[in-house]
């Protein structure tokens, strides 16, 4: 009881009547502009400051403004104190999730303790947690309570106690030190990657490979007994292997991260969730598309729905029956991705991507279900691609693609020739080996007008490159860029020469 009578006396009737939080019958008063705004801003009524003043007064003017910037303020005051409150066992969170939450709270409860005095809870608070975080790994919360303890032993006098926490201090510090720094050289590998000038694909020469591996080979030695730096090892090493191509190593690397992110002290749906991703593009390039769409039908409800994940799943989703040629099945999902409601809110150059992709399922409809003539709007397509019109070996060259493609279906041989020069330009910075299936098929429609438009020739000349394309038996990753398979591409083209 002697805590309970500590903290029973901090909360005087004056701080109870301050607390500003979010209530049921606050939100049901119709007459309270807070309620209002709450109920436009949750139904997405109003979009912007300007829209909400005129909602809630009717009129622009300075005090208008005024009063709902106070207003807004509160509100959010008041929505940020009842998101501390909220129970996160009702949420879809995962056990470990749930922790962190709980454990963060515990620490700006008891800081807050502190401040007020009541010290003995405080440190009944930390004995009662220091436990948890150590079997959860979250050693920043584990090194702050350890720290605490070895003060208030050392002042009781406690010497013993003093050193055991004094040292349990030093090994979840060192711990969290490595923590810190896996992450770290991970982001440090992802940049080396990624990183590009503009919205062009990052070309790595020689030396920034062997930086690459480098740091994977350092990053080794960071590894203890650790699910978090096991993870962002695991992850360093998907990207990696990502890059050279190696599919038999993305795949075992994504096993190896669904095993450690589903144990059940270290549930990680998201972490489980990215390997899917990953795993769905090595079945893409294996040709394993129905399993493909069977596991990751399941594992995309691992992601919050209308997330950037989410909309990633999806669109694997897309292309996997894209490879599969299903006609019906990709419009089916097509139509899903664009009406619900996350679409609109989406990145500019997601929907421009799938723009692109509309366009590609309007190519496979025509060509495989309707049989038609039916042309391709392309004109509008590449003025709806701002995003894309500098990514010369992304997205763009899918659209390149498209559009030569189109020529040849409408028969003009002319421009055919001239949208050749600009692909003969973009395919002398294929240098990159996971670009080889790109390179491969800009080489087969390079080498038509080569031949003057000689079927038989062409088929001839390209026979060894379109059977690669289909069986793919190199095991060469299939980039995001391949909307639909080269080898059905190159099949259409065939049909109109």
């Amino acid at each position: 009881m002697e805590s309970l009578n500590e903290i029973a006396k901090i909360l005087s009737k004056k701080r109870l009547d301050k607390i500003e939080l979010l209530e049921a019958n606050m939100l049901r008063n119709e007459n309270s502009l807070m309620s209002k705004l709450f109920q436009a801003s949750l139904n997405d009524e109003v979009l912007t400051d300007f829209d909400a003043v005129l909602y809630l007064y009717q009129e622009d003017n300075r005090k208008s403004q005024q009063n709902f910037r106070r207003l807004k303020s509160r509100l959010k005051s008041r929505i940020y104190n009842t998101i501390f409150f909220l129970d996160q066992n009702k949420n879809s969170f995962s056990a470990h999730q749930q922790t962190i939450i709980e454990q963060n709270k515990v620490v700006q409860t008891i800081q807050i303790l502190r401040r007020l005095g009541a010290n003995k809870s405080a440190i009944e608070l930390i004995k009662n947690n220091i436990h948890v975080a150590e079997k959860f790994q979250l050693y920043d919360i584990a090194k702050f309570y350890a720290f605490e303890l070895a003060k208030f032993h050392a002042i009781l006098g406690q010497l013993k106690l003093f050193n055991a926490y004094k040292d349990l201090y030093e090994d979840f510090l060192n711990k969290e030190t490595l923590i810190q720094k896996s992450t770290l050289a991970y982001y440090q590998i992802q940049l080396i990657v990624h990183y590009s000038k503009g919205n062009q694909k990052r070309i790595l020469n020689e030396n920034d490979l062997n930086k690459l591996l480098s740091e994977l080979n350092q990053y080794k030695e960071l590894l203890v007994d650790n699910n978090d730096t096991s993870y962002f090892f695991l992850r360093s090493k998907l990207f990696v292997c990502e890059y050279l191509g190696q599919l038999e190593g993305m795949f075992e690397t994504c096993q190896s991260i669904i095993q450690l992110s589903t144990q059940e002290n270290f549930k990680q749906p998201v972490w489980q969730g990215i390997a899917a991703l990953y795993k769905a593009k090595t079945y893409l390039s294996t040709g394993n598309y129905s399993q493909g769409i069977s596991e990751l039908s399941q594992e995309i409800l691992l992601f919050q729905e209308g997330g950037v994940n989410w909309m990633a799943g999806n669109e694997y989703l897309l292309k996997l029956s894209l490879f599969q040629l299903d006609a019906l099945s990709v419009e089916d999902k097509l139509n899903n991705i664009f009406k619900h409601k996350s679409f609109k809110s989406a990145s500019e150059h997601y929907q421009q991507r799938m723009a692109i992709y509309k366009a590609y399922c309007e190519l496979l409809q025509f060509e495989q279900v309707l049989q038609s003539n039916k042309r391709l709007k392309i004109g509008k397509l590449m003025n709806e691609l701002t995003y894309y019109v500098n990514d010369k070996l992304g997205f763009y060259l899918s659209f390149r693609f498209l559009e030569l493609i189109e020529l040849l279906r409408a028969g003009d041989t002319i421009v055919f020739e001239e949208r050749c020069l600009l692909l003969k330009k973009y395919s002398k910075q294929m240098v990159d080996t996971v670009l080889q299936r790109e390179k491969d098929f800009s080489m087969m429609i390079l080498s038509i007008s080569k031949l003057k438009y000689n079927k038989k020739a062409i088929i001839e000349k390209n026979a060894q490159a379109y059977e690669c394309l289909k069986d793919n038996k190199n095991r060469i990753l299939v980039n995001d860029f391949e909307v639909l398979p080269y080898h059905f591409l190159w099949e259409i083209i065939l049909r109109y020469l």
